[in-house]
Protein backbone atom coordinates (compact mmCIF):
# COMPACT_ATOMS: atom_id res chain seq x y z
CA UNK A 1 0.00 0.00 0.00
CA UNK A 2 2.64 2.54 1.12
CA UNK A 3 5.83 1.41 -0.35
CA UNK A 4 7.57 4.13 -2.98
CA UNK A 5 8.09 1.82 -5.89
CA UNK A 6 5.27 -0.50 -6.05
CA UNK A 7 2.49 0.53 -3.27
CA UNK A 8 -0.67 1.40 -4.57
CA UNK A 9 -0.09 4.98 -4.08
CA UNK A 10 3.06 5.06 -5.91
CA UNK A 11 1.00 3.56 -9.06
CA UNK A 12 -1.37 5.72 -8.88
CA UNK A 13 0.73 8.86 -8.71
CA UNK A 14 2.50 7.40 -11.74
CA UNK A 15 -0.43 6.22 -13.98
CA UNK A 16 -3.17 8.72 -12.69
CA UNK A 17 -2.57 11.97 -10.22
CA UNK A 18 0.88 12.98 -9.79
CA UNK A 19 0.03 15.35 -7.57
CA UNK A 20 -2.00 13.05 -5.11
CA UNK A 21 -0.88 13.18 -1.38
CA UNK A 22 -0.43 9.93 0.33
CA UNK A 23 -0.71 10.19 4.05
CA UNK A 24 -0.96 6.65 6.37
CA UNK A 25 -3.94 6.85 8.32
CA UNK A 26 -2.88 8.31 12.07
CA UNK A 27 -4.74 6.29 14.11
CA UNK A 28 -2.32 3.06 12.48
CA UNK A 29 0.19 5.43 12.93
CA UNK A 30 -0.59 5.43 16.31
CA UNK A 31 -1.18 1.86 16.79
CA UNK A 32 2.20 0.79 15.84
CA UNK A 33 3.43 3.27 18.29
CA UNK A 34 2.50 1.11 21.26
CA UNK A 35 3.47 -2.00 19.60
CA UNK A 36 7.02 -0.81 18.71
CA UNK A 37 7.20 0.21 22.76
CA UNK A 38 6.32 -3.11 23.89
CA UNK A 39 9.05 -4.39 22.34
CA UNK A 40 12.10 -1.86 22.90
CA UNK A 41 11.44 -2.50 26.98
CA UNK A 42 12.17 -5.60 27.99
CA UNK A 43 9.47 -5.93 30.70
CA UNK A 44 6.78 -4.73 28.67
CA UNK A 45 6.56 -8.07 27.11
CA UNK A 46 6.02 -9.77 30.34
CA UNK A 47 3.81 -7.37 31.75
CA UNK A 48 0.85 -6.92 28.78
CA UNK A 49 1.38 -11.67 29.00
CA UNK A 50 0.25 -10.91 32.39
CA UNK A 51 -2.92 -8.78 31.53
CA UNK A 52 -3.70 -11.36 28.62
CA UNK A 53 -3.59 -14.10 31.04
CA UNK A 54 -5.94 -11.86 33.39
CA UNK A 55 -8.39 -11.31 30.79
CA UNK A 56 -9.01 -14.58 29.47
CA UNK A 57 -9.52 -16.20 33.06
CA UNK A 58 -12.07 -13.27 33.72
CA UNK A 59 -13.50 -13.58 29.89
CA UNK A 60 -16.08 -15.78 30.30
CA UNK A 61 -19.82 -15.22 29.96
CA UNK A 62 -22.15 -15.05 33.61
CA UNK A 63 -25.14 -15.59 31.27
CA UNK A 64 -23.58 -18.83 29.81
CA UNK A 65 -22.20 -19.83 33.64
CA UNK A 66 -26.07 -19.30 35.11
CA UNK A 67 -27.27 -21.49 32.76
CA UNK A 68 -24.42 -24.43 32.75
CA UNK A 69 -25.15 -24.51 36.12
CA UNK A 70 -29.12 -24.86 36.08
CA UNK A 71 -28.40 -27.82 33.65
CA UNK A 72 -26.07 -29.32 35.91
CA UNK A 73 -28.42 -29.32 38.61
CA UNK A 74 -31.38 -30.50 36.29
CA UNK A 75 -29.20 -33.60 35.10
CA UNK A 76 -27.71 -34.04 38.83
CA UNK A 77 -24.39 -33.64 37.53
CA UNK A 78 -21.03 -33.06 39.61
CA UNK A 79 -18.49 -30.29 39.00
CA UNK A 80 -15.33 -31.96 38.40
CA UNK A 81 -13.00 -31.50 41.07
CA UNK A 82 -9.48 -31.32 38.70
CA UNK A 83 -11.34 -28.46 37.03
CA UNK A 84 -11.77 -26.15 40.13
CA UNK A 85 -8.25 -26.82 40.98
CA UNK A 86 -6.65 -26.11 38.25
CA UNK A 87 -8.36 -23.35 38.00
CA UNK A 88 -7.27 -22.06 41.49
CA UNK A 89 -3.71 -22.95 40.41
CA UNK A 90 -4.08 -20.13 37.75
CA UNK A 91 -6.10 -17.97 40.06
CA UNK A 92 -3.08 -17.93 42.83
CA UNK A 93 -0.71 -17.42 40.28
CA UNK A 94 -2.39 -14.45 38.31
CA UNK A 95 -2.77 -13.05 42.17
CA UNK A 96 1.24 -13.49 42.79
CA UNK A 97 1.56 -11.97 39.20
CA UNK A 98 -0.04 -9.08 39.95
CA UNK A 99 1.10 -8.35 43.15
CA UNK A 100 5.00 -7.80 41.83
CA UNK A 101 6.24 -4.68 42.90
CA UNK A 102 7.49 -4.28 38.90
CA UNK A 103 3.58 -5.19 37.70
CA UNK A 104 2.64 -2.41 40.13
CA UNK A 105 5.16 0.54 39.12
CA UNK A 106 4.35 -0.93 35.59
CA UNK A 107 0.93 -0.27 35.43
CA UNK A 108 0.91 3.22 37.29
CA UNK A 109 3.44 4.30 34.42
CA UNK A 110 1.93 2.84 31.38
CA UNK A 111 -1.19 4.82 32.72
CA UNK A 112 0.45 7.47 33.05
CA UNK A 113 1.66 7.66 29.94
CA UNK A 114 -0.93 6.08 27.76
CA UNK A 115 -3.61 8.12 29.28
CA UNK A 116 -2.62 10.64 27.03
CA UNK A 117 -1.60 9.32 23.97
CA UNK A 118 -5.47 7.46 23.91
CA UNK A 119 -6.80 11.25 24.20
CA UNK A 120 -5.14 11.43 20.61
CA UNK A 121 -6.13 8.07 19.71
CA UNK A 122 -9.62 9.23 20.42
CA UNK A 123 -9.20 12.15 18.37
CA UNK A 124 -7.58 10.37 15.57
CA UNK A 125 -10.44 7.94 15.28
CA UNK A 126 -13.35 10.54 15.48
CA UNK A 127 -15.09 11.45 12.42
CA UNK A 128 -15.44 15.15 12.57
CA UNK A 129 -11.49 16.12 13.26
CA UNK A 130 -9.43 17.24 10.30
CA UNK A 131 -5.71 17.57 9.49
CA UNK A 132 -5.26 20.90 11.12
CA UNK A 133 -6.82 20.16 14.41
CA UNK A 134 -4.59 16.71 14.29
CA UNK A 135 -1.63 18.61 13.47
CA UNK A 136 -1.82 20.79 17.07
CA UNK A 137 -3.35 17.66 18.92
CA UNK A 138 -0.38 15.36 17.40
CA UNK A 139 2.48 18.67 18.59
CA UNK A 140 0.64 19.09 21.73
CA UNK A 141 0.65 15.33 22.90
CA UNK A 142 4.31 15.01 21.80
CA UNK A 143 5.13 18.36 23.92
CA UNK A 144 3.29 17.31 26.83
CA UNK A 145 4.60 13.55 27.53
CA UNK A 146 8.38 15.02 26.64
CA UNK A 147 7.90 17.30 29.42
CA UNK A 148 7.47 14.46 31.88
CA UNK A 149 11.02 12.80 31.88
CA UNK A 150 12.49 13.91 35.00
CA UNK A 151 12.47 13.14 38.46
CA UNK A 152 9.84 15.47 39.84
CA UNK A 153 7.16 13.49 37.82
CA UNK A 154 8.37 10.48 39.00
CA UNK A 155 8.04 11.04 42.12
CA UNK A 156 4.73 11.72 41.93
CA UNK A 157 4.06 9.17 40.82
CA UNK A 158 5.91 7.13 43.40
CA UNK A 159 3.43 8.73 46.55
CA UNK A 160 0.40 7.27 43.72
CA UNK A 161 1.97 3.87 44.09
CA UNK A 162 3.27 4.17 47.24
CA UNK A 163 -0.27 5.12 48.36
CA UNK A 164 -2.07 2.21 46.01
CA UNK A 165 0.18 -0.26 47.94
CA UNK A 166 -0.23 0.84 50.92
CA UNK A 167 -4.34 0.29 50.35
CA UNK A 168 -4.16 -3.23 49.09
CA UNK A 169 -1.27 -5.17 50.92
CA UNK A 170 1.20 -4.75 48.70
CA UNK A 171 4.79 -4.71 49.90
CA UNK A 172 7.10 -2.98 47.37
CA UNK A 173 10.23 -3.65 49.02
CA UNK A 174 10.16 -7.71 49.44
CA UNK A 175 11.31 -9.67 46.35
CA UNK A 176 9.13 -12.35 44.57
CA UNK A 177 10.59 -15.57 45.26
CA UNK A 178 12.84 -16.17 42.46
CA UNK A 179 13.31 -19.47 40.65
CA UNK A 180 16.98 -19.54 40.12
CA UNK A 181 19.60 -17.68 40.51
CA UNK A 182 20.38 -15.76 37.58
CA UNK A 183 24.79 -15.74 36.97
CA UNK A 184 26.48 -14.49 34.31
CA UNK A 185 27.82 -17.69 31.47
CA UNK A 186 31.62 -19.14 32.95
CA UNK A 187 32.64 -18.52 28.83
CA UNK A 188 32.45 -14.83 29.38
CA UNK A 189 34.83 -15.03 32.42
CA UNK A 190 37.81 -14.22 30.55
CA UNK A 191 36.43 -11.44 27.89
CA UNK A 192 35.34 -8.14 27.61
CA UNK A 193 31.90 -7.75 26.31
CA UNK A 194 30.58 -4.41 24.68
CA UNK A 195 26.98 -5.83 23.95
CA UNK A 196 24.26 -7.58 25.54
CA UNK A 197 24.25 -11.59 26.49
CA UNK A 198 20.44 -12.09 27.29
CA UNK A 199 20.87 -10.95 31.07
CA UNK A 200 18.14 -8.86 32.34
CA UNK A 201 18.45 -6.26 34.94
CA UNK A 202 17.08 -6.92 38.69
CA UNK A 203 14.40 -4.12 39.04
CA UNK A 204 14.10 -4.16 42.45
CA UNK A 205 13.82 -0.48 43.65
CA UNK A 206 12.20 3.01 42.81
CA UNK A 207 15.27 4.09 41.07
CA UNK A 208 15.29 1.02 38.80
CA UNK A 209 11.63 1.87 38.13
CA UNK A 210 13.03 4.92 36.71
CA UNK A 211 16.01 4.11 34.87
CA UNK A 212 14.37 0.67 33.87
CA UNK A 213 10.95 1.42 32.97
CA UNK A 214 9.83 5.32 33.46
CA UNK A 215 12.57 6.82 31.20
CA UNK A 216 12.91 3.97 28.85
CA UNK A 217 8.94 3.95 28.07
CA UNK A 218 9.14 7.66 27.62
CA UNK A 219 11.88 7.77 25.29
CA UNK A 220 10.30 4.83 22.96
CA UNK A 221 7.16 6.45 23.02
CA UNK A 222 8.83 10.06 21.63
CA UNK A 223 11.49 7.88 19.19
CA UNK A 224 8.21 6.17 17.41
CA UNK A 225 6.09 9.46 17.56
CA UNK A 226 8.65 11.41 15.86
CA UNK A 227 9.93 8.62 13.14
CA UNK A 228 6.01 7.63 12.13
CA UNK A 229 4.29 10.82 12.43
CA UNK A 230 7.41 12.18 9.99
CA UNK A 231 7.99 15.77 9.61
CA UNK A 232 7.30 15.51 6.09
CA UNK A 233 3.74 14.82 6.71
CA UNK A 234 3.91 16.82 9.89
CA UNK A 235 4.66 19.96 7.54
CA UNK A 236 1.71 18.80 5.11
CA UNK A 237 -0.49 19.01 8.61
CA UNK A 238 0.92 22.64 9.80
CA UNK A 239 -0.22 23.69 5.80
CA UNK A 240 -3.22 22.65 5.94
CA UNK A 241 -4.40 23.57 9.41
CA UNK A 242 -3.24 27.48 8.54
CA UNK A 243 -6.65 27.13 6.34
CA UNK A 244 -8.23 26.89 9.52
CA UNK A 245 -9.47 30.65 10.17
CA UNK A 246 -8.72 29.55 14.29
CA UNK A 247 -5.02 29.23 13.40
CA UNK A 248 -2.90 31.69 14.27
CA UNK A 249 -0.87 30.73 10.77
CA UNK A 250 -4.41 31.91 9.09
CA UNK A 251 -3.42 32.27 5.69
CA UNK A 252 -0.16 33.23 5.27
CA UNK A 253 1.76 32.57 2.56
CA UNK A 254 4.90 30.35 3.76
CA UNK A 255 2.59 28.31 6.70
CA UNK A 256 1.00 27.56 3.01
CA UNK A 257 3.94 25.99 1.39
CA UNK A 258 3.93 22.28 1.66
CA UNK A 259 0.54 22.03 0.55
CA UNK A 260 1.16 24.65 -2.66
CA UNK A 261 4.46 22.79 -3.70
CA UNK A 262 2.12 19.29 -3.67
CA UNK A 263 -0.74 20.72 -5.66
CA UNK A 264 1.54 22.82 -7.84
CA UNK A 265 -0.27 26.21 -6.98
CA UNK A 266 0.80 29.90 -8.58
CA UNK A 267 2.88 31.59 -5.50
CA UNK A 268 2.46 34.86 -7.18
CA UNK A 269 -1.29 34.29 -8.13
CA UNK A 270 -1.96 32.81 -4.48
CA UNK A 271 -0.47 35.75 -2.77
CA UNK A 272 -2.36 38.17 -4.65
CA UNK A 273 -5.42 36.15 -3.90
CA UNK A 274 -4.57 36.16 -0.32
CA UNK A 275 -4.05 39.92 -0.45
CA UNK A 276 -7.73 40.53 -1.60
CA UNK A 277 -9.22 37.56 0.55
CA UNK A 278 -8.36 38.48 4.01
CA UNK A 279 -9.83 42.29 4.22
CA UNK A 280 -13.28 40.25 3.22
CA UNK A 281 -12.99 37.75 5.71
CA UNK A 282 -12.51 39.85 8.66
CA UNK A 283 -15.93 40.55 9.70
CA UNK A 284 -16.78 37.08 9.10
CA UNK A 285 -17.30 34.76 12.08
CA UNK A 286 -15.58 31.19 10.39
CA UNK A 287 -15.44 28.06 12.19
CA UNK A 288 -13.46 26.06 9.85
CA UNK A 289 -12.32 25.68 6.36
CA UNK A 290 -15.89 23.81 5.14
CA UNK A 291 -17.52 27.21 6.21
CA UNK A 292 -14.37 29.47 3.87
CA UNK A 293 -14.82 26.98 1.05
CA UNK A 294 -18.81 27.88 0.75
CA UNK A 295 -17.56 31.36 1.68
CA UNK A 296 -15.19 31.33 -1.94
CA UNK A 297 -17.15 29.02 -3.86
CA UNK A 298 -19.69 31.80 -5.55
CA UNK A 299 -16.21 33.39 -6.37
CA UNK A 300 -14.29 30.73 -7.87
CA UNK A 301 -13.24 33.10 -10.72
CA UNK A 302 -11.70 35.05 -8.82
CA UNK A 303 -9.74 32.54 -6.06
CA UNK A 304 -9.13 29.51 -8.01
CA UNK A 305 -5.68 28.60 -6.28
CA UNK A 306 -7.17 29.25 -2.86
CA UNK A 307 -10.35 26.62 -3.98
CA UNK A 308 -7.76 24.39 -5.46
CA UNK A 309 -5.73 24.02 -2.05
CA UNK A 310 -9.07 23.81 -0.18
CA UNK A 311 -10.30 21.08 -2.07
CA UNK A 312 -6.94 19.89 -1.54
CA UNK A 313 -6.91 20.08 1.93
CA UNK A 314 -10.40 18.74 2.51
CA UNK A 315 -10.57 15.48 0.81
CA UNK A 316 -7.19 14.71 2.83
CA UNK A 317 -8.64 12.58 5.97
CA UNK A 318 -6.42 12.04 8.87
CA UNK A 319 -7.52 9.01 9.63
CA UNK A 320 -9.25 5.89 7.48
CA UNK A 321 -11.45 4.30 10.60
CA UNK A 322 -15.07 5.67 8.90
CA UNK A 323 -14.27 3.75 5.40
CA UNK A 324 -13.11 0.74 7.80
CA UNK A 325 -16.23 0.96 9.44
CA UNK A 326 -18.05 1.07 6.31
CA UNK A 327 -16.55 -2.01 4.75
CA UNK A 328 -17.10 -3.98 8.22
CA UNK A 329 -20.81 -3.17 7.88
CA UNK A 330 -20.93 -3.97 4.32
CA UNK A 331 -19.25 -7.50 5.14
CA UNK A 332 -22.79 -7.85 7.37
CA UNK A 333 -25.27 -6.37 5.13
CA UNK A 334 -23.98 -8.87 2.27
CA UNK A 335 -24.42 -11.97 4.72
CA UNK A 336 -27.71 -11.34 5.37
CA UNK A 337 -28.28 -10.60 1.89
CA UNK A 338 -26.87 -14.63 0.94
CA UNK A 339 -28.78 -15.90 3.77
Amino acid sequence: MSGNNAGIQALLRQQYIPNAIYVHCYAHKLNLVICDVTSAVPYLSEFYSIINKVYTYFHTSSVMNETLKLVQQQLNLKESEDEGTERSIDARGLLLALKEPLFVATIFILDYLLGKIKILSDQLKSKPLDFGAAHYLISSVINQISDLRNEEEFFKLCDNITEFSAENNIYLNVKMKERRIKTTSTRFTNYFIRSTIGQREEIDSKNKYRIFVFYPVIDSILLEMNDRLSKTNMEILHSISSLSPDSPTFLEIEALKALRVILQSDIHLLHNEIQVLKPMLKQLKLKNMINLYFEILPLKQAFPCMLSLLIGAMTISVSSTTTERTFSKMKHIKTVARN
